[in-house]
């Protein structure tokens, strides 16, 4: 996009907004193409929205995995670090004391 297109340009010529608006919509129909295609002409291999969800969610699952493991380890080793202080040795091991509900 030029500098005079997009953002809050209140002052934009209407035949700007025209190319705007005919650029959003080829854009628009290459999405629709590319991820929502006539069912009976998928094959496998192509992309389409619900691979696309499948793929991200894949994706973010493993990197949800990956934090986990580290934030795990974190606390572990803090833990055993505290563990082995006079106040954790008196509490018996526990970050914190023991409520009584």
């Amino acid at each position: 996009m030029a500098a005079s297109e997009g953002g809050l340009n209140l002052d934009m010529p209407v035949d700007v907004i025209g190319r705007l608006r005919e650029r959003g919509a080829a854009a628009g129909k290459k999405l629709r193409e590319e991820f929502a295609p006539d069912r009976s002409q998928v094959s496998e291999l192509q992309t389409t929205w619900r691979n696309h969800c499948w793929v991200r969610y894949r994706t973010a699952m493993n990197l949800l995995s990956e934090t986990l493991e580290s934030v795990t380890n974190g606390l572990d080793r803090e833990h055993s670090r505290f563990h082995a202080t006079p106040i954790g040795t008196a509490l018996g091991g526990h970050l914190l004391p023991p409520l009584a509900w």
